[in-house]
């Protein structure tokens, strides 16, 4: 991995199709993806040339949002669309529909 970035030459363009990668889902073996946020972190901090800093930057954001889209978000997982049928029980809409017309039919027939 580090032979990718320690050209200066061509850091700059290596660092472009880094995040190029990360962007789009293409695989990157697991040994590069352990070093490349500690490569990059290094020249985000040490790196001589703006663009260069700036281009590292970049590409440890998109790989932390890389990272936040692939870990569920256990609220909207767990966030079922029934509002209009009050708590969410587990019953279906026929299951309730069929309750709710017992219960009205035992009130019409209390009077």
């Amino acid at each position: 991995m580090t032979e990718l970035l320690t050209d200066p030459h061509n850091r700059r363009s290596d660092i472009r199709m880094i995040g190029m990668a990360i962007r789009r889902g293409w695989k990157i073996p697991e040994a590069i993806m352990d070093q490349l946020p500690k490569v990059l972190a290094n020249l985000v901090v040490k790196a001589e040339d703006d663009r260069t800093r700036i281009g590292a930057a970049r590409v440890l954001v998109a790989m932390h949002g890389q990272n936040q889209n692939e870990e569920p978000v256990t609220k909207y997982v767990e966030h079922h669309h029934a509002h209009e049928l009050g708590p969410v029980t587990g019953e279906t809409i026929d299951e309730r529909r069929a309750r709710l017309h017992q219960q009205l039919d035992r009130l019409r027939n209390r009077d």
